[in-house]
């Protein structure tokens, strides 16, 4: 009895590390396709035989081709067999949910964009008229491409809010309530039968800038989106960290003796809908009635002019960010911070006050960027959670 289950360990562990060295194959073709065994065994320092073998199963499931003859070594000898990274063995549906129109994206497993849309919905729409919507737009992008839903890795799903696997303790924006009274996921899995995931607009914008964006080269990075809204996303030891309640980086709510005194919090204090009540405010108090200010183009509008009241209560919310930076970068020891969201546009004065309370208050400076990807942040944050979703997936089932 005691040898089988030795039998059983060693069975289960030598299972546990080919999956390891399948992964670790398919993921170094994704990244330097074309290559050829050679290169993978150089490159992985694993031995040719244990390349072999394992790509064999990587082979016939169709996500790894075989495609014509390299070069040879300059010894001679046969011409290596290259391998590539099948990029169209299966394709993605994005959406994301944001505070305008939804976005509709279909790619591949590379992260091409294929095709993409954005639809109006009224803010009146009810429940069952979205789920329509979106239902109605997949089927528009799988009929584009002459896809069927088996085409799919899987459709992913951005949105405001905290999603747990706990559905009891998730919840949304309030501006996003219609959307998931129906339970989206559940509906759109049902409908087209395909996995489907749900995460946080933030998170998810944070991921994209570390895979594809200013976060490229970090291992410890924070993303906070500034402006309609306030959120952080954090990604440590290269990995998106959500939480025990996958609420990590709701930033929106942080508070202060002040704010705790006024009954408010950081977003309130800081998003668009404030900027634009409190530049009003000053102007009327100076008596500086020149300009009007209607909506966020016009704050932008009066910030390349160099207005002053705007200026000054942009200074304000960087000093807020600057304190909020500090803190989050004190805790976690990040050695990246990026800025994005709607107040990308405001950089030069909100960074310039981050980094100025950083150095004054942090034990180690990080880098401070801008977001490189701005608003496509978040759908290659999407494309690329869902290709490694689908990549463990394959390797579970080979």
């Amino acid at each position: 009895m005691g040898d089988l289950k030795k039998d059983e360990t060693s069975r289960a562990g030598a299972f546990t590390l080919r999956a390891m060295n399948q992964r670790m194959i398919l993921n170094a073709i994704f990244e330097k396709s074309p290559t050829s065994r050679t290169g993978l065994s150089k490159d992985l320092q694993l031995s040719k035989p244990a390349i072999a073998d394992n790509l064999d199963d990587l082979i016939s499931s169709g996500i790894v081709l075989e495609c014509g003859e390299g070069e040879a070594s300059k010894g001679g000898g046969r011409r290596p067999r290259l391998l590539r990274f099948n990029k169209n063995h299966r394709f993605i549906i994005a959406i994301e949910l944001n505070y305008k129109d939804p976005i509709f994206v279909l790619g591949n497993l590379k992260g091409d964009v294929i095709n993409e849309f954005s639809v109006k919905v009224s803010e009146n729409a009810g429940p069952e008229i979205r789920m329509d919507l979106i239902k109605n737009a997949i089927h528009i992008l799988l009929n584009s491409e002459d896809l069927s839903p088996e085409n799919l890795a899987c459709i992913a799903i951005s949105s405001p809010g905290v999603f747990s696997d706990n559905r009891e303790l998730s919840f949304v924006n309030p501006q996003f309530k219609d959307w998931f009274d129906l339970d989206l996921p559940r509906l759109i899995s049902e409908e087209f039968r395909v996995k489907v995931l749900l995460k946080n607009d933030v998170n998810m914008a944070a991921f994209g800038e570390s895979r594809y964006g200013a976060g490229r080269t970090s291992k410890n990075m924070l993303y906070i989106s500034c402006g309609i809204g306030l959120g952080a996303g954090l990604i440590l030891d290269s990995k998106l960290y959500e939480g025990r309640f996958c609420s990590a980086g709701e930033i929106f709510n942080n508070i202060d003796p002040a704010k705790l005194t006024a009954g408010t919090n950081l977003e309130k204090t800081i998003f668009i809908s404030s900027l634009i009540k409190k530049s009003k405010e000053s102007m009327r108090i100076d008596q500086y009635n020149d300009e009007n200010i209607s909506d966020f183009n016009d704050v932008v509008k009066l910030f390349r002019e160099n207005n002053p009241y705007i200026v000054k209560q942009l200074e304000d919310i960087g000093i807020e960010l600057g304190c909020t930076v500090s803190n989050i970068v004190n805790l976690l020891s990040v050695d990246r911070v990026i800025i994005g969201g709607e107040y990308l546009v405001f950089n030069d004065i909100l960074l310039a006050q981050i980094k100025n309370i950083v150095r004054q208050h942090c034990l180690f400076m990080p880098d401070i960027f801008p977001s490189e990807l701005g608003h496509n942040a978040g759908i290659a944050g999407l494309f690329a959670l869902s290709r490694e979703d689908y990549f463990d997936y394959i390797i579970k089932a080979l």
